[in-house]
């Protein structure tokens, strides 16, 4: 009994060590606007604190493998979480803007080797009949605690303050760390797999390259900068130099997966469709707090509305939907969410709350339809051992593409906050004339929050709009595929 009740407890440490590294992927994402202030930057501008954790992030799941494979899961596990917690404290205590975000970067990138080593730690720390129950209770605590974050950020930040956010992960993780039991845990380190260093660090450059161009491209003027020139251009060279160097038995990515049809598929749909999820997930709480005027903790629980519901509904329809309604599913998911951003583009300064929910609400309902079923659609044609490869390509352009997509909603928002304030001001003069206005016209402060306003739902719509071309694009695949089956059937 003592046996049973110290591998349950060690089991739930380690997902809870799991749950606050998938949490920080969006617990400061209310707390934007508020950060912003302490970092004397725009709120539009503040997505860098996201974007730069999630790059780390990517490539820390890129390397999780061999480091793991070359000193032990445990080992990894161990050290990672603490360093995690080091790295946080020091996130809480910058002042300064280009530390912090450097600081959040190896922050994304240790949150990267933890949650991969957590996986294999979790189910040591069970007997192999009760593996399957430890993966569940994992597999909660990574997709729960990103619908959480919203909702614990606005919390800690109303009550104790934004820098709370990164101090808690501290005490959370040493007594994790102390609950876990590892005597009875195997570490299966010290195998000398290669690694395809060239490659990885092609990748790599590409990525944080590219990242810089969108992120910083708005704030610089663009091509205009030769900062961000030169950093088109190293990106262009490090995507070159990575597909000639990803090649041999030690492939980085094994792109052979791609040539199932079906993969590619689900893959394209899921990577288009996170990455529109995960900017509107940044877009929505600045509006709400920006524009719309609402307190950190109300913005708070209508973002987690969506998330909440995709969380509780998922598993009933990982266990119950049939592989033959997966195809059904991802085009009723696609219609949903294109629907619920049609409908968050008619929010304005007068809505009310089941205004604001409604929309949100649906979004729930979408991604449990969405994300569940199209993984299993996209992974159940290849083998075992393609497995591993599939989700390590999976997972990094959903990553990637999400913190791409975060960059350039944000520059598209405050490109037509120009256009749509360009009555007041000229564009090259816009912020200026917004503050001088604004502090003469008593009237001046609601309409530039009716033209923000409009620069928003135009971005909602757009969401919406793309959603509408993914189906079109699905049903277009689908009929292809039916087509050419009857011409396979006649021959």
């Amino acid at each position: 009994m003592y046996t049973r009740i110290r591998a349950l407890i060690s089991t739930l440490a380690v997902a809870a060590i799991a749950f606050t590294q998938m949490l920080d992927t969006s617990v400061v994402n209310v707390s934007l606007p508020i950060m912003a202030i302490d970092f004397h930057l725009d709120s539009l501008n503040s997505g860098w604190i996201i974007t730069s954790f999630g790059t780390g992030l990517a490539i820390g799941l890129l390397v999780s493998s061999n480091l793991a494979s070359r000193w032990g899961e445990v080992n990894v596990f161990v050290f990672c979480s603490l360093l995690f917690a080091l790295v946080s404290v020091l996130c809480a205590m910058s002042a300064q803007l280009l530390p912090f975000l450097l600081l959040r970067l190896l922050q994304g990138l240790l949150s990267g080797l933890v949650v991969a080593t957590s996986q294999y730690v979790i189910v040591e720390t069970m007997p192999p009949e009760k593996r399957a129950f430890a993966l569940s209770i994992w597999g909660g605590a990574i997709s729960f605690a990103p619908t959480l974050g919203p909702l614990v950020g606005a919390i800690v930040t109303e009550s104790v303050g934004w820098p709370w956010l990164f101090y808690l992960n501290l005490p959370l993780i040493i007594f994790a760390l102390l609950a876990i039991d590892f005597k009875g845990i195997h570490n299966s380190g010290k195998d000398r797999v290669a690694m395809n260093w060239p490659a990885l660090f092609w990748v790599s450059v590409f990525v944080l390259s590219l990242q810089l161009v969108v992120d910083f491209g708005e704030y610089l003027e663009w091509f205009k900068s030769d900062t961000i020139f030169f950093s088109a251009i190293i990106a262009l060279i490090s995507v070159m130099f990575f597909f000639y160097s990803n090649r041999g038995p030690n492939k980085l990515f094994d792109f052979g997966v791609f040539n199932d049809r079906q993969f590619l598929l689900g893959t394209l749909t899921i990577v288009c469709g996170n990455s529109l999820i995960i900017a509107a997930l940044l877009v929505v709480p600045i509006w709400l707090q920006r524009v719309y005027g609402l307190p950190i903790l109300e913005a708070g629980m209508i973002v987690a509305s969506s998330s909440l519901i995709s969380a509780a509904a998922a598993p009933f329809i990982g266990r119950y939907m049939k592989p033959q309604h997966y195809t059904l599913s991802a085009f009723l998911s696609v219609i949903v969410l294109s629907f619920s951003f049609w409908q968050m583009s008619f929010y304005s300064l007068s809505s009310g709350s089941v205004q604001l929910y409604i929309p949100r609400v649906l979004l729930g309902v979408g991604l449990a339809l969405f994300y569940v079923p199209l993984v299993s659609f996209s992974m159940q044609n290849l083998a075992q051992q393609q497995l591993v490869a599939a989700n390590a390509i999976s997972l990094f352009l959903r990553v990637v593409c999400a913190n791409l997509a975060i960059g350039i909603a944000l520059s598209a928002i405050i490109n037509l906050q120009v256009v749509e304030s360009g009555y007041y001001a000229s564009s090259s003069d816009f912020y200026f004339h917004r503050s001088y206005y604004s502090g003469i016209y008593p009237h001046a402060e609601l309409l530039f929050r009716l033209s923000d306003t409009s620069a928003f739902l135009k971005v909602f719509r757009w969401f919406g709009l793309a959603f509408a071309l993914i189906f079109i694009v699905l049903l277009l695949l689908w009929f292809s595929a039916k087509v050419k089956n009857r011409m396979r059937l006649v021959q």
